[in-house]
């Protein structure tokens, strides 16, 4: 119920925080039971079918170039306040350095079979 005298919502006291806080963690984790051998096949890559471990490093990587796309449009657009908040030498300094790592991201967030096509392409013109 509202305090009458401030028409304000009652407070969470700390037990109450408490109680939500290790029920909220608990409906987090509820499907999450992981074995001791689970995380042997985890660390243990050999043990695993070929299959799988192709599977799992696609996976891997598909994650990765999903993050760093990410990266590579957000990094360089934090350039934008650079500029806003430093003095000219340090915020372009800084907006090439953001735009040098965007590139980075960009670099790792390209699909693999087009850069391995462009690698190799290159060492053919490199070799002749």
């Amino acid at each position: 119920k509202p305090d009458p005298d401030t028409n304000e919502p009652p407070r969470a006291s700390g037990r109450n925080m408490e109680f939500h806080q290790s029920r909220l963690l608990r409906h987090i984790t509820s499907n999450l039971h992981i074995s001791s051998a689970q995380i042997r096949r985890l660390i243990v890559p050999s043990r695993q079918k070929t299959d799988i471990r192709h599977y799992t490093a696609s996976l891997i990587i598909v994650r990765i170039q999903l993050i760093s796309a990410f990266f590579a449009l957000v990094v360089p657009l934090w350039s934008i306040v650079d500029l806003l908040s430093f003095n000219p030498p340090l915020s372009l300094w800084l907006t090439l350095l953001r735009f040098g790592a965007g590139l980075i991201f960009v670099i790792l967030a390209w699909p693999r079979t087009l850069m391995t096509q462009i690698l190799n392409d290159l060492r053919r013109w490199r070799n002749g």
